[in-house]
């Protein structure tokens, strides 16, 4: 079973802060000292790089997968983001040009975390 584990951008400090509270009926069940933020918070995916990073929702990815084209098999690399797609109910690397590949599909060593949404957004450029 995946370990439900979440993070915040806290975008005054510039910073990641893992760990933090939940929030249960309005009120923080965490530590007194986690206070409320409207700072973005990021779910972890329940999977890991090559490297063994816990990757999280809005993290930066190096994503390498094989497909099938032309009764060939292709080996591509993409930079992509990560995020929740609700229709599907599954994470996905989102690549530059908007196309999801479902995060459970890469190869076996294919995810590499290179950055995040916020502290390195320039890596999607």
């Amino acid at each position: 079973m995946r370990e439900i584990k979440f993070r915040q951008w806290m975008a005054r400090r510039k910073t990641m802060h893992y760990g933090i509270g939940i929030v249960k009926d309005g009120h923080w069940a965490g530590p007194p000292s986690v206070t409320f933020s409207v700072d973005p918070i990021m779910q972890f995916t329940g999977f890991h790089d090559r490297a063994g990073k816990e990757i999280y929702e809005g993290d930066i990815i190096k994503y390498h997968y094989f497909y099938f084209a032309c009764g060939s098999e292709v080996e591509k690399e993409e930079t992509c983001s990560v995020r929740w797609d609700d229709s599907f109910a599954n994470f996905d690397a989102i690549d530059k040009e908007g196309f999801a590949h479902f995060l459970g599909q890469a190869s076996d060593d294919g995810i590499e975390v290179i950055g995040n949404l916020y502290e390195t957004p320039e890596l999607l450029k």
